[in-house]
């Protein structure tokens, strides 16, 4: 179970760092003279993904609180990990 949490936990940092890359994309650059971020289908996408990387997030420390408290966490590890 650790090396399945460890392994959720490097991809809940790879998904945050998705979408920082996003946000700064959407920022800079520019189509039809203003950057794409203006456009409501590009802020839709990036709010998708905050909502997705805060769940996993939460899925993730929710499965590392049972498994630290030795509790059976197989269940919570395997949806932090599907997530």
């Amino acid at each position: 179970a650790a090396g399945a949490l460890a392994r959720t936990a490097e991809m809940v940092g790879a998904a945050q760092r998705v979408l920082e890359l996003a946000v700064e994309h959407a920022k800079t650059r520019v189509q039809g003279g203003r950057p794409i971020g203006g456009h409501q289908a590009i802020q839709h996408a990036c709010a998708d993904l905050v909502r997705d990387v805060d769940a996993s997030r939460g899925l993730l420390y929710a499965a590392a609180w049972k498994a630290s408290a030795g509790a059976p966490a197989a269940a919570e590890v395997a949806m932090a990990k599907a997530y």
